[in-house]
């Protein structure tokens, strides 16, 4: 229960440094930039909504946005892709993406995993195994598999200096347990 409500700690803290942070990390809450017209492939306007609610994350350090709310489309798109995941019509990429950010399905889904819990799982598969690197099944990937695909994923991304959702302090403490950011990846 203490280790949960550090990590939860931990969480909020992270979430306040994001907010304070979030013009230096390029986030702009612009609310005209989500122009369906303009967007012609339909994978692209769905990776410009992905981005988007990403941004959210970062700001605001969950993915809950109201559809009556100040971003009325991006709560529409959110929806849209919730009814997919139920009707089985979203692919596992996206569906994998958007686990990543913590997206929450339905009402009867617990709650997403905060990171310092994750990380205490992979912590305890380390040293029952004396490696992080735990099998992928691509076809139907474990939480914990689609938890480790993410941290490769947020790590390129602040490798390139992009947002990430990766602290600093988070990639010293996978570094610390040798976790091994080349592995597979699922998205």
């Amino acid at each position: 229960m203490r280790e949960r409500q550090n990590g939860i700690v931990k969480c909020k803290k992270r979430i306040t440094y994001l907010e304070s942070n979030a013009n230096s990390l390029g986030v702009s809450n612009d609310n005209n930039s989500d122009d369906e017209e303009s967007v012609a492939d339909v994978s692209d306007f769905w990776q410009a909504k992905y981005n988007e609610l990403r941004e959210h994350r970062i700001v605001y350090g969950n993915c809950t946005v109201s559809q009556k709310g100040p971003n009325p489309k991006l709560g529409n798109w959110i929806l849209n892709q919730k009814k997919a995941y139920k009707n089985k019509k979203l692919t596992l990429e996206r569906v994998v993406k958007l686990d990543s950010l913590g997206l929450v399905w339905s009402k009867s889904s617990p709650p997403p995993i905060c990171w310092d819990e994750r990380f205490q799982e992979l912590t305890k598969f380390q040293k029952a195994f004396g490696h992080c690197n735990m099998t992928i099944n691509t076809s139907s990937p474990s939480e914990m598999a689609k938890w480790i695909s993410n941290q490769r994923v947020e790590y390129r991304r602040y490798s390139k200096g992009r947002d990430s959702l990766l602290s600093l302090e988070q990639i010293g403490q996978l570094n610390g347990i040798g976790f091994d950011w080349k592995g597979h990846r699922l998205s």
